[in-house]
């Protein structure tokens, strides 16, 4: 389970990993995970709020 946990956290670190200004990087920086993230807890707030007013 200790593997699992620190295979976890390094993972999570890559995946957050300070990129902002470094144009050479092939993935998402910082500030765009954190609007896919934000935009994905908004859109399934709505939805949720919509099922519960249809009961």
């Amino acid at each position: 389970m200790k593997n699992v946990w620190r295979k976890l956290r390094d993972n999570w670190l890559d995946f957050w990993e300070d990129d902002e200004l470094d144009m050479d990087k092939k993935h998402l920086s910082q500030h765009n995970k954190r609007s896919l993230l934000y935009g994905s807890l908004m859109i399934a707030q709505t939805i949720r709020h919509d099922l519960d007013n249809m009961k």
